[in-house]
């Protein structure tokens, strides 16, 4: 019979085009994805035609511009409002998206929104546009699973929503659209909705899917901010949590190696400005670390048979972007324990001699090993040092500033610059006595070579990432003047990137002189 679908298979695999195993009352990929499961029943297409007369030798509309499944269906409550042009093709690729997601047909109960509807369309246009904008080196290169990440969308409704959310955030906050930053926001709430169910399922808690989509919605605060500038690191922890929970042994694969290698940043800094041990430092996790940008090194590589271009990494850069990481996770005891000292110090406890040369050890041990991993990468041509040029700034404290090979390297420079910063500062506090401070003078002038690499290596939507760190820790070591300067980078820098508000940083909240990750507000949170 004409029109009658032939498929067995649920409604959700229908859509999605994948095998049903037509289990009862639930199919096994709704199971594993923590859908509820259709049914079987088959709902009826119609067909919503124009009565119209057509003139002579015009071809018949074809169906598919015709006719509406019913569940894209638009009812009274999800009528278009006055200030949406739906002729735009993102407009209504968006439109499609949102009504799946909040108006659920009812003869398909509980079916996840994002699946109703494919994400893929709306997500590669909103990345075509957003590399538009911007180069998609600037883009991809902190987060090489960035583009990856489309081969695995229509799988679970958690990766779908927090991907369409995480990029109108980023288009809307590149082109200062309200409307597609405040479309973000609702289908971020959705995202979480469905991730909080995804990570209570027995199954789809452990998928890659799910991992993703945690990371994207840490990346998402990071950018957004939505309840205040640090609520990323509450993100971080549980993304921390939930990787150690997986354990190492489920990073096998280029795409998981690809995810732990781009949020691996973010993970040490939350635990430095949190005063927190990296699990990253563990010796089995140490050995995954080492390793993660050599699966990245090559002419390409492959998730699900698609080409993947590797961009600016090459091999001998890998061997040091590793180094430098797996050394980063051993500096947040350090942070810890020498704020701790500080504190004392300042309600006239004296620290206790065996712990302060315990700290001394540490610290100076492993100022020591980042001193030799940066000879190694500048001997090996993995990086090379920056030039003075003049000044572009009208602003600009600095006659001339630092210039980089590439952005990224010179956020690689400056983060070296600003651990080196909390490790010799990590050694003053070993000294007896405030006249025995020997590396204040080097200090300053680290600091000054962060401030100075602002205007090369902070523009752009990733310069705000690159930046954040070094910035921060700069940011305590230097005089009102600098202070006022760099707030007013903050101003503009948290325009894009949340995380980087004026809030988070000491002297608004009354504080003077190095903090070293004091508390940022009255929640506790430390940064």
């Amino acid at each position: 019979m004409v029109g009658v679908p032939r498929s067995k298979g649920c409604g959700l695999c229908v859509q999605r085009r994948v095998k049903c195993d037509q289990n009862r009352p639930a199919c096994a990929n709704c199971i594993k994805y923590g859908a509820e499961c259709p049914g079987y029943e088959k709902g009826h297409k119609f067909v919503a035609v124009k009565h119209a007369i057509r003139s002579r030798g015009q071809k018949q509309r074809r169906a598919y511009e015709t006719q509406l499944d019913l569940s894209s269906a638009l009812t009274e409550d999800t009528m278009l409002q006055p200030d949406e042009d739906v002729s735009n093709p993102r407009v209504s690729t968006w439109l499609a998206t949102r009504d799946a997601t909040t108006h659920a047909p009812q003869s398909t109960p509980g079916v996840p929104g994002s699946l109703c509807k494919p994400a893929l369309p709306f997500v590669y246009n909103m990345m075509c546009e957003l590399f538009g904008i911007h180069s998609r080196s600037e883009v991809v290169y902190s987060a090489p699973w960035f583009t990856s990440l489309l081969n695995y969308l229509g799988r679970a409704p958690a990766l779908d929503t927090a991907m369409c959310a995480f990029m109108l955030q980023l288009v809307g906050s590149s082109k200062r659209d309200e409307g597609e930053i405040s479309r973000g926001r609702d289908l971020y709430g959705q995202a979480l909705r469905s991730l909080q169910m995804a990570l209570n399922h027995p199954v789809a808690w452990k998928s890659t899917e799910t991992l993703a989509a945690t990371m994207l919605c840490c990346h998402f605060e990071l950018f957004a901010g939505t309840l205040d500038p640090v609520s990323w690191m509450t993100h971080a922890a549980g993304v921390s949590k939930l990787i150690q929970h997986r354990g190492r042994r489920c990073f096998s694969s280029p795409i998981e190696k690809d995810l732990l290698r781009g949020f691996r940043p973010i993970i040490s800094l939350q635990c430095i400005f949190a005063g927190e041990d990296c699990f990253l430092d563990q010796p089995k996790w140490q050995k995954l670390s080492s390793s993660l940008s050599l699966v990245a090194v090559g002419d390409g590589k492959e998730y699900d048979g698609v080409a993947e271009p590797f961009g600016a990494l090459d091999s001998s850069w890998s061997r040091c972007h590793d180094g430098y990481f797996v050394l980063l996770a051993k500096v947040p005891p350090v942070t810890r324990v020498a704020y701790e000292f500080r504190e004392d110090k300042k309600n006239g406890i004296a620290p206790d001699p065996s712990r302060v040369n315990q700290l001394a050890q540490q610290a100076g041990r492993l100022h020591s090993d980042y001193r030799t991993w940066y000879d190694g990468a500048v001997s090996g041509g993995a990086i090379l040092p920056p030039i003075e040029v003049p000044s572009q700034d009208p602003n600009s404290p600095f006659d001339t500033v630092l210039k980089f090979s590439n952005p990224w390297i010179g956020s690689f420079f400056t983060c070296y610059w600003a651990t080196l910063i909390i490790l010799q500062e990590a050694l003053n506090e070993c000294q007896v006595g405030q006249e025995q401070r020997p590396y204040d003078e080097s200090n300053q002038e680290l600091v000054r070579d962060i401030l100075r690499s602002l205007e090369h290596v902070g523009h752009g939507i990733m310069g705000p990432y690159r930046i954040a760190y070094p910035l921060r820790v700069a940011y305590e070591f230097v005089d009102l003047p600098l202070q006022m300067w760099v707030e007013s980078a903050l101003e503009r820098y948290s325009q894009q990137w949340a995380a980087l508000s004026p809030e988070t940083f000491p002297r608004l909240h009354g504080k003077s002189g190095p903090q070293l990750f004091s508390d940022a507000g009255s929640d506790g949170t430390r940064l």
